[in-house]
């Protein structure tokens, strides 16, 4: 199990409660986004220990972010590009993915994680309807 915390994170909880108000009319596109500059624990690089890279460590919450963002409508398909453009010497797993799902409400989630980013934590969603959008 592990712990998720976009679901609860204030400034997401508000774009939520807007979009099942209608704010934003059919959404057809949200896009989840985390990225900084790597682990904060050494063990985290090492595959055999962690599990995975940047998607495993930041990505199974942007997918579960937009899972329940867009009402738990089915997953149809997913695509991810992973690269290791950065951290190399310190891991065999990826420092940067993108990952887009399809849902079966026609929607698109575009996720996007890094451990290549310089300059502190990149923390955001963008949600785009038929009648707006919101960058939060």
């Amino acid at each position: 199990m592990y712990g998720e915390e976009l679901l609860f994170t204030p400034k997401f909880l508000k774009a939520k409660e807007m979009a099942d108000a209608g704010a934003f009319g059919k959404i057809h596109l949200i896009k989840q986004s985390e990225k900084h500059f790597g682990p904060h624990s050494d063990w985290f690089w090492d595959v055999n220990r962690s599990g995975g890279g940047a998607l495993m460590d930041l990505g199974c919450h942007g997918i579960a972010f937009c899972y329940w963002f867009l009402g738990r409508s089915p997953i149809t398909s997913v695509y991810c590009q992973l690269g290791t453009y950065v951290h190399g010497n310190k891991t065999q797993g990826e420092d940067d993915s993108i990952c887009i799902l399809e849902f079966a409400n026609g929607a698109v989630g575009m996720i996007e994680n890094s451990w290549a980013k310089r300059g502190g934590m990149d923390d955001r969603i963008e949600v785009f309807g038929s009648e707006g959008c919101d960058l939060r």
